[in-house]
């Protein structure tokens, strides 16, 4: 019987290094959630395993002690590993507190871990859900969608390393923006792959990459629909981060301040029928002449208001130069390219003084374009180079 304590005792001093071993994976902040999530698992398992244990060993302490007076002994050499007759702790079984702290609170800190990140997760799944639900789609639909996210959540987490309640967020996110649970699931994996290459944050790369096909109308059809075909919409989203992701990367811009002067010239660029590509570009041309984020955006977004409508005073400005708003037009009505356009201005320009530059620039594009126009005039033949590498960027995958 002794001899068979004293196995039961190697294999307690087994689970305990178990113990300590999953409980350093589980602090290691450099893993995915999903590893994170299977060292708190191990928690359990071995929890249970050391209970059972426990109950064997108390078991085999009663005929010992009905067998011979030398417990002592026995108990103090293996004294070590805690008084192995009682339970594990009353925090994890409610059995008595003989185990030593240092099983118990990290059987309990692992339970605790394992249990709250399940519940918030589930939880975030169940919300999805019910929007998913709620924004028209059947019941059947919704059901597919969760069960389809949820696996995704899961994979993702320990491919991208970011938590499943992130992601569970950030399908939630994409729903609420109007996006069918089939184009949420479709885009999720470039989000996640973007957030990686361009070391912004999840979320942020979510909210950007979303109101920027919000913006130039990716995310619906011809007639304004919200796109169903989660094929369409992976390629669209694919398209779009890479223009992004690139012009980002090529200039002295970043992705979050990209998004934040997309937010404010957008919807105006793509009215005028400039593309996702040439609007980054002049972006990027700006941010590397220090016009950034909103002000870039803005001033963006008042040259090309004055491109389309010009006021009266604009109107003038071009007539000194001998242009006017046809000359930016192509023979089907449209408006021609950013860099066609700047380099025209720049053309009839030649020989100006910078005084006389800048009145023109005022009168045409106000106060508030006028850093902006004239930047891009000065950059026109940078811009047209940087589109092209831009458009090139999404057959690369960049």
């Amino acid at each position: 019987m002794r001899a068979a304590y004293a196995t039961m005792s190697q294999q307690m001093r087994n689970y305990n290094a178990q113990l300590q071993n999953a409980k350093k994976a589980m602090d290691d902040t450099t893993r995915s959630e999903q590893s994170r999530a299977k060292a708190a698992t191990q928690y359990n398992k071995t929890s249970a395993q050391i209970e059972q244990l426990r109950g064997r060993m108390q078991a085999l302490n009663r005929d010992i002690e009905l067998q011979s007076n030398k417990w002592t002994q026995l108990a103090n050499r293996t004294q070590h590993f805690g008084n192995v007759a009682t339970s594990v702790g009353s925090k994890v079984s409610g059995l008595g507190r003989g185990m030593s702290e240092h099983l118990t609170l990290p059987i309990a800190a692992g339970l605790t871990y394992s249990a709250k990140k399940l519940v918030d997760f589930q939880d975030q799944m169940i919300k999805t859900k019910n929007v998913i639900r709620t924004s028209g789609e059947s019941a059947k639909a919704a059901n597919s969608a969760y069960r389809t996210m949820t696996a995704d959540a899961r994979k993702y987490s320990d491919q991208y390393g970011v938590s499943q309640q992130k992601i569970a967020e950030g399908y939630q996110d994409l729903v609420k923006r109007g996006y069918t649970s089939k184009a949420a699931i479709g885009v999720m994996r470039n989000e996640l792959k973007a957030s990686v290459a361009t070391g912004d944050d999840f979320n942020d790369v979510i909210k950007v990459a979303s109101q920027t096909m919000e913006s130039f109308g990716l995310a619906t059809d011809k007639a304004g629909r919200p796109i169903k075909n989660a094929a369409v919409m992976q390629q669209r989203s694919t398209k779009t981060l890479n223009e992004l992701a690139y012009a980002a990367d090529a200039t002295s811009t970043d992705f979050q301040s990209l998004g934040v002067g997309m937010s404010y010239v957008g919807s105006t660029a793509h009215q005028a029928g400039f593309s996702l590509s040439e609007t980054a570009s002049a972006m990027g041309i700006l941010s590397n002449n220090g016009l950034e984020a909103d002000k870039a955006g803005t001033g963006l977004r008042k040259v090309i208001n004055s491109l389309v409508t010009p006021t009266a005073n604009g109107q003038k400005a071009l007539a000194s130069i001998n242009l006017t708003t046809k000359d930016f037009l192509d023979k089907n009505g449209k408006l021609k390219s950013m860099s066609s356009i700047f380099k025209t201005l720049g053309d009839h320009m030649k020989g100006m003084t910078g005084k006389q530059k800048n009145d023109i620039f005022h009168a045409l594009f106000g106060t508030t374009g006028q850093q902006a126009g004239a930047l891009l005039t000065e950059n026109a033949n940078r811009l047209r180079d940087l589109n092209k590498e831009v458009q090139h960027s999404a057959k690369r995958d960049y």
